[in-house]
């Protein structure tokens, strides 16, 4: 493991002392908030694909941040603002996997002309979830985050004034949530999926903690380029699981249709063994300390 004190922060912004760290906290927080908030007006001001996308992406990083700055200032603010944003995010979830599946059917129904019929049903459902969205954000309450957000950045300022963590402080935060990651790595076996799930959820944690530092730590892009490749791996197996047990319940529900989708079902198995045959042969770079050697250029 890479010693923490090798990785090098710039302080151009921020003091290196317990007020600094302090303030980087609260300016991280003030920056994550402000474009979660133009993110959450835009997807209820016009409810569009590219608004859905950008606010999924600036929900993440709001809740990496509050949970980076939980770790530190453990506030019950806190953690009622994060129970809010990732009530937002998981509404979209199932939208998000409905048009990867449409994607994916459009460009396999030349080779297969039977994914009309699943295309079809990808079409109703995605028209339904949209409206139910849109209905859910349209009652989405401002002050729910603001008030709490106010009050959190209060408390940082008031109520810890006996906690003084430090830059060091993060530096060991970074390296024991790379120490988780590469644990889960450990515990991947290619033969189950869900074991390549979960790596992916810590992959893409340790991710948005990275992009934290950005102001702070060099290094940060390069590692989290890194990190998002894996991820984007991760994800793809991932999105053929959701794409195979989604056909398969559909075919539970059109039992006439069963022997016409099992080339389907067996192109989809093919082509995840294959994703997880490359994930696997990459992988070893989540591993590969020089990635995590600080100091190099």
């Amino acid at each position: 493991m890479p010693k923490f004190n090798s990785m090098n922060f710039e302080f151009t912004e921020y003091t290196n002392n317990p007020q600094g760290f302090k303030d980087y906290c609260i300016n991280s927080l003030i920056n994550s908030e402000q474009i979660y908030k133009f993110r959450l007006n835009n997807i209820i001001e016009e409810y569009s694909e590219l608004n859905v996308h950008d606010f999924r992406v600036s929900s993440r990083r709001f809740i990496a941040t509050l949970n980076m700055i939980y770790h530190f200032f453990p506030s019950p603010y806190n953690k009622r603002i994060r129970k809010v944003a990732k009530k937002h995010l998981d509404v979209l979830s199932r939208l998000r996997d409905v048009q990867v599946m449409s994607i994916s059917s459009i460009k396999m129904k030349i080779q297969f002309p039977i994914m009309f019929e699943f295309l079809n049903y990808l079409n109703k459902l995605e028209f339904e979830l949209i409206n139910s969205n849109k209905e859910y954000f349209q009652q989405v309450q401002f002050w729910e985050i603001e008030d709490d957000v106010f009050h959190l950045i209060r408390s940082m300022k008031y109520d810890f004034n006996d906690h003084k963590p430090t830059f060091d402080d993060l530096k060991h935060y970074i390296i024991q949530e790379y120490q988780l990651l590469l644990e889960q790595k450990q515990l991947v076996n290619t033969q189950d999926t869900n074991t390549i799930h979960r790596l992916r959820i810590k992959n893409k944690k340790f991710r948005y903690l990275i992009e934290t530092t950005q102001p702070i730590f060099k290094k940060a892009k390069k590692i989290c380029k890194i990190l998002s490749t894996q991820q984007n791996k991760m994800g793809s197996i991932q999105d053929a699981s959701v794409f195979i047990k989604e056909i398969q319940y559909f075919i539970s529900n059109n039992p006439s249709l069963e022997q016409e989708f099992i080339p389907i079902i067996e192109y989809l198995s093919e082509y995840q063994k294959n994703l997880i045959s490359n994930f696997e042969k990459s992988s070893v770079i989540l591993s590969n300390l020089i990635y995590f050697d600080l100091n190099e250029d």
